[in-house]
């Protein structure tokens, strides 16, 4: 590909100062290239955890007996009285799904958090006429030039230009 020198005028990068004319590109760049993050974790809706619910077969047990027992209690004692330990028992049941839905839910939404929390790094970058500057990893486009040390976590994908 012609070497280090052919690949950073390609980007647009000086190997001293970082980007020729960083301002003017940074949107295009992250435009063509896309940004340097993931994308955040897929999180279940409600209606999903609540359908999680009846995969587990205690649940679906109960939903059956709330059901028999609304029928044996219409067959046997009719109007309103039949209705009373089978409402009992769907009454049981909506308490345990929406508690546990619930629960999941919020469950769900903090670990989203703590996963975008975590991939959020610093570093340090030369850009703007040759500053070195801190930001985040987030932040960074393709051209960049990363200042790094020993044990620095590197958070993109870069080709080294010097270093051991």
């Amino acid at each position: 590909m012609g070497g280090v020198e052919a690949i950073m005028e390609a980007l647009g990068t000086d190997g001293h100062t970082g980007i020729k004319d960083f301002a003017g590109t940074i949107e295009s760049r992250k435009e063509h290239f896309g940004e340097n993050n993931f994308p955040p974790p897929y999180i279940k809706s409600i209606w999903e955890l609540i359908m999680e619910n009846f995969e587990d077969t205690i649940n679906l047990v109960l939903l059956g007996a709330a059901l028999v027992s609304v029928a044996i209690g219409l067959f046997k004692e009719g109007m309103p009285r039949g209705l009373i330990e089978g409402t009992s028992i769907a009454i049981a049941l909506v308490i345990i799904i929406s508690v546990n839905s619930i629960n999941n839910w919020n469950s769900e939404q903090k670990l989203a958090k703590l996963v975008l929390k975590s991939a959020i790094q610093e570093c340090k970058v030369i850009r703007e006429g040759g500053d070195l500057m801190t930001v985040d990893s987030g932040e960074l486009v393709v051209g960049d030039l990363i200042d790094f040390k020993d044990g620095d976590k590197i958070p993109a994908d870069l080709l080294m230009v010097q270093g051991q």
